[in-house]
């Protein structure tokens, strides 16, 4: 690194140090200022680019905060912090649409002044500061035109507004002094002539046919579509489980009646195995009289007869017959 490159590093990282105390303090003008010409000095300071980026954001001027970001992760891919603030407004979708649509208003309001409109100028800068309240470049210019019109005290309640966002502007402390000179000068205040926005009604129905009438209506339509979409939710929840309790019912009442059939069938096996069983300790009492009978005519006789040997070939032929035809029977 050549002599020179240090030095332009050295300035460029001191004019970042100031820029991010000025952030802190709320002066986010002269941060702004401080920050690009620390990018000036030295293209590739990432953190400074971030801090601009922010610091741009705070003061409304979202094309330049997307620029600074941008630029911060081309010089840095690796760069997580612009990273996750292209991320972030991305999500906030509808906070970008709305700072969009005040900076195309503040561009088209500070062409209107330049050709002498200054009440079409006023329409679209109203609507400009209510789409985005931290738009600076709004708050003053329509303080610049308030102050034109000798309505200073207007002028000071919009200033007032500015100062919650930067509070150490230089120009608007330039138009407070202004203000404060014209007072004590003894200088007329037209605001207390003011019909409240009536006659600037017409004007802002003329220059902008869309905005305000939706802008009225858009909190309590804004509730009522959160409303409606909270008990959609809730219905479609509640459907979700009534549909499963009848799915399970359904299915309980195709089951019972197979579970009653099924114990219907077992039931009626248990009655045919006792019937059986019934039969079987009956043939086996049948079968033991008879050999009860047998050994009694043995022992009255002394010694087993012709007759009687054939009486219990007989029934032993008898027996395994009837083996056969109950293992038949079971089979």
């Amino acid at each position: 690194m050549s002599r020179l490159e240090k030095k332009l590093k050295i300035t460029a990282e001191r004019l970042y140090r100031s820029g991010l105390a000025r952030a802190r303090a709320g002066d986010l003008g002269r941060a702004a200022t401080d920050l690009q010409s620390a990018v000036h000095y030295w293209s590739h300071h990432t953190q400074a680019w971030n801090l601009l980026g922010l610091v741009q954001f705070r003061r409304g001027e979202l094309g330049e905060a997307i620029k600074a970001w941008s630029i911060s992760r081309h010089l840095n891919p690796e760069n997580e912090q612009a990273r996750n603030y292209l991320i972030t407004l991305r999500r906030e979708r509808e906070v970008a649409l709305k700072m969009d649509e005040a900076l195309r208003l503040y561009n088209e309001a500070l062409t209107q002044v330049k050709s002498g409109d200054i009440d079409f100028a006023m329409a679209r800068l109203k609507k400009a500061v209510r789409l985005s309240p931290t738009l600076v470049n709004a708050h003053m210019l329509l303080a610049l035109c308030y102050i034109k019109q000798q309505h200073y005290k207007t002028a000071q309640r919009v200033l007032d507004q500015l100062a919650k966002v930067d509070p150490l502007n230089s120009d608007a402390m330039r138009y407070r002094l202004y203000i404060a000179e014209q007072r004590r000068s003894g200088s007329e205040d037209a605001s207390r002539y003011d019909i409240p926005d009536l006659s600037r009604d017409l004007y802002v129905q003329q220059a902008l046919p869309e905005p305000d009438l939706e802008e009225l209506s858009y909190n309590r339509s804004g509730r009522k579509k959160r409303y409606r979409g909270v008990v959609e939710s809730l219905k479609q929840v509640l459907l979700f489980f009534a549909g499963v309790i009848c799915c399970l019912g359904f299915m309980l009442l195709l089951w019972k009646p197979q579970q009653v059939q099924e114990l219907t069938v077992q039931l009626q096996q248990r009655e045919v195995d006792i019937s059986r069983l019934r039969q079987s300790q009956e043939l086996i009492t049948q079968r033991a009289e008879t050999a009860r009978s047998i050994l009694q005519q043995i022992e009255d006789d002394g010694s087993a007869s012709v007759s009687t040997m054939a009486d219990i070939k007989q029934l032993l032929e008898t027996w395994e017959q009837e083996a056969i035809n109950e293992e038949a029977n079971e089979n």
